[in-house]
């Protein structure tokens, strides 16, 4: 492994021995500000005793006090201000830890609101935005008080008063003790603030250490995932030529990659190169000089490229006042909440590009109201079954996987309509074994805990072991598999795991399995939006019982099959699954036509590798 790939692109610039303490002051100018803030008081009533306190405290607290719209902040407002305290010491998945006075209107289904199309001419516009504030705000309360609990579960067992090492989850009380009414038949309530620790401990390269719990962080309602909005950036610094290199394209956010080119092009990148150059020149560096320089930057650019919410972003505001964004392209936009979507329009765009695949999975929502009340329908979907189909495109071009891996997903999903784009095809051209096969595993039998939570299943875990070392083996000229050999771990790096259930997942990284730990291991809806070049499936059901769980979704099916580049491996209990399930029997049916099985009935049976036939 050359240095280059070794190291991180911030590491490189800070390891100069000229300018590395220049690179260093850059990027503590770019991290952190003075009087910083966290959003325990981006509230309007705490503006005056703040400003009294500390009169440098940050100008967004203010920005967002004052631009935000006020149903926002009565949405933050109560959420901050409504939640009892003993609901936050029971265990999670107990009863609605909601206070009754955050939703005291009936909740309203996002189909019976917005399902219908309406004349331009009986359209109120007023009317309109009442309907669906009533309608999204009430159910985001639900969904953001889920998300917490959710990502509470990782750091903490039974409540949130615990101290785990470095994180410290705090439950405090504000003064004075009651929340005023928001509604005149309201009594005041006492109210409790929650938050969670905003610090955190960075290394040489400010790297965070640990992962902070963002209980603090609760103007994010709903994240497209993070992972996604980097994969679909590096595709287009990769795959699109600009005339102007750097500069052209802007990529804003929090974390920069480890791909070097993709990092030249972010806005922090940028900025701390242009720091740099100022302070070789001894020019004079304040702080607002950074914010003049982000400010430069984003004027030229010509693209710029960010997640659903960091478009709401302060460092964005700019662009909100200079009116001058033509069109916004939202990607994954089938698997984007409707009011994500609306968070980049404040920058008065004329047009609206949304592009998705409403054959694979909608957003994630995970609060009980949201799924009852169908707030996973996206602003794609809704559109979808509304306007005129001249308006709607199919790109059926598709540059990701080898034909004999699109075959299934081309004909069972999209009609037949794919076509793949001859570069596929001269893509890894010597690849040995077939790009497309399946193992049929008819003895395994998938565990579930019994106190409930997600299935596993060993036997299939052992076989797949059994299959990447020596896929492993293979592909690294017929040599012993050794795990910290550099060559094994580049060529793990270029293998995943993708499986339906997170217990699978775990599991695969247990010591005791020693999987080979470079291979990436996924459930399937984190996979959506990834791509790698060799893709194997766990699908983990198998034994008792006539229902397949997560599997009878065709959508999370199709997510699993079109994620593999070069090749494509499919492991389970397929007889059981195609007995239960009408899709899976097709998938079956259509390996065995093409001759891409091999039935495994015992523990002891040899792992084949499927050559090629040429």
């Amino acid at each position: 492994m050359d240095d280059y790939t070794a190291r991180t692109w911030f590491q490189l610039k800070r390891s100069d021995p000229r300018d590395g303490p220049l690179w260093n002051r850059a990027r503590i100018l770019c991290t952190f500000k003075k009087g910083a803030i966290t959003c325990l008081y981006l509230f309007q009533h705490h503006t005056e005793k703040l400003e009294q306190e500390n009169p440098r405290a940050s100008s967004q607290r203010s920005l967002w006090c004052n631009k935000v719209h006020d149903n926002i902040r009565i949405l933050l407002d109560r959420i901050v201000t409504r939640w009892n305290p003993h609901y936050l010491l029971q265990r999670f998945g107990t009863n609605s830890a909601l206070h009754h006075s955050l939703t005291p209107e009936p909740l309203l289904t996002v189909p019976s609101i917005f399902g219908d199309p309406q004349a331009e001419s009986d359209f109120d516009v007023e009317h309109a935005q009442e309907r669906y504030e009533q309608c999204f705000i009430p159910l985001l309360y639900h969904e953001l008080w889920e998300n917490i609990k959710h990502d509470a579960k990782s750091v903490i067992s039974n409540n949130f008063s615990n101290t785990n090492d470095n994180i410290t989850i705090e439950i405090k009380k504000n003064e004075p003790q009651v929340a005023q009414p928001t509604h005149p038949s309201e009594s005041p309530i006492p109210t409790t603030l929650i938050f969670g620790s905003y610090s955190f401990d960075i290394d040489l390269s400010f790297t965070r250490t640990f992962p902070k719990l963002g209980l603090g962080d609760i103007i994010v309602i709903s994240i497209n995932p993070q992972g996604q909005i980097q994969r679909f950036f590096a595709v287009v610094v990769h795959r699109i030529e600009f005339r102007h290199v750097i500069g052209t394209l802007v990529r804003v956010g929090r974390e920069a990659p480890l791909d070097h080119d993709v990092c030249e092009h972010f806005l922090e990148s940028q900025t701390m190169q242009q720091l740099v150059r100022m302070m070789q020149n001894q020019v004079p560096i304040i702080q607002a000089t950074v914010s003049s320089v982000k400010e430069g930057i984003l004027k030229e650019a010509k693209v710029i490229i960010s997640t659903l919410n960091y478009s709401a972003n302060s460092t964005l505001l700019l662009m909100k006042h200079r009116k001058d964004v033509d069109f916004v392209i939202i990607d994954e936009a089938c698997q984007s909440l409707e009011p994500d979507c609306l968070l980049p329009l404040y920058f008065g765009c004329a047009k609206i590009v949304l592009v998705g695949d409403p054959q694979q999975l909608p957003p994630c929502v995970l609060s009980p109201a949201g799924q009852e009340r169908n707030l996973s329908q996206s602003l794609y979907d809704r559109l979808n079954g509304i306007i005129p189909p001249k308006n709607i495109s199919m790109l059926t071009e598709q540059y990701r996987m080898h034909q004999e891996i699109c075959h299934f997903p081309n004909k069972h999903f999209y009609g037949g309509q794919l076509i793949t784009h001859e570069s596929v095809m001269n893509y890894w051209t010597d690849y040995p074994l077939k790009p497309y096969y399946l193992y049929n595993l008819t003895y395994t039998t998938h565990q579930c805990p019994p106190n409930g939570g997600s299935s596993d299943n060993k036997e299939e875990r052992i076989f797949i072991k059994k299959f990447c070392i020596k896929l492993l083996e293979r592909l690294i000229e017929g040599r012993s598999y050794r795990p910290n050999d550099p060559e094994f771990i580049e060529m793990e790096k270029r293998i995943v795991v993708i499986t339906p259930y997170k217990g699978q997942m775990t599991k695969f990284r247990k010591r005791s399995l020693q999987f080979p730990r470079h291979i990436e291991v996924l459930t399937v809806d984190s996979a959506q939006g990834k791509e790698k070049d060799i893709v194997l499936i766990s699908c983990v059901r198998s034994g008792e019982g006539q229902t397949i769980g997560f599997l009878n979704d065709k959508r999370r099916l199709n997510v699993m099959l079109t994620r593999a580049r070069r090749a494509l491996y499919i492991f389970g209990n397929l007889n059981w699954l195609a007995e239960r399930d009408s899709h899976w029997d097709e998938l079956l049916d259509n390996a065995v036509a093409r001759q891409l099985i091999d039935t495994v009935p015992k523990s002891d049976h040899p792992v084949n590798l499927a050559l090629r036939d040429d």
